[in-house]
């Protein structure tokens, strides 16, 4: 986790997800994603922000959860990898909350076999699932989608 220990937290279907704060650029209101055709499964389509192509991610299908059409009232997170920035769609965004290290459990502690997931941190009382923005887009993927969305 990064060491400010700030996490921007997002729901999906009634469980709270974040990242850390640092990774996070904005947040936008659900707009029209466009298909992009050759894209990884992974990959929604792209939005255009202010004149920049940005891929949307589809986080549901990394964590398993139930598909479903993008709602008005979503919310869209555009952040960034190391090597690329990327969006993705949240059912609501709740904002940023303190964490540190120590309260962080990593998720090799507890099942050491689940991807995309760095931690676990409860906060209120609620469990809150640390998504791994790094390890979101495999290897293969990552350079797919540089190559579609910058070529």
């Amino acid at each position: 986790m990064n060491k400010s220990g700030q996490l921007f937290v997002f729901l999906l279907d009634g469980q709270r997800y974040a990242v850390p704060l640092t990774s996070v650029s904005r947040v936008i209101r659900a707009i029209m994603v466009s298909r992009l055709p050759g894209a990884p499964e992974i990959v929604e389509g792209v939005i255009n922000v202010h004149g920049e192509v940005i891929p949307v991610i589809n986080i549901r299908k990394r964590f398993g959860l139930p598909e479903r059409e993008m709602d008005i009232d979503d919310q869209i997170i555009i952040a960034h990898t190391p090597k690329l920035k990327i969006a993705f769609i949240a059912d609501s965004v709740e904002g940023v909350i303190e964490g540190s290290d120590q309260a962080v459990s990593p998720m090799e502690n507890i099942f050491p076999h689940v991807e995309y997931v760095e931690g676990v941190i409860t906060f209120d009382g609620k469990m809150v699932f640390i998504h791994d923005l790094e390890k979101d887009l495999k290897f293969n993927e990552e350079e797919l989608l540089s190559s579609k969305v910058n070529g």
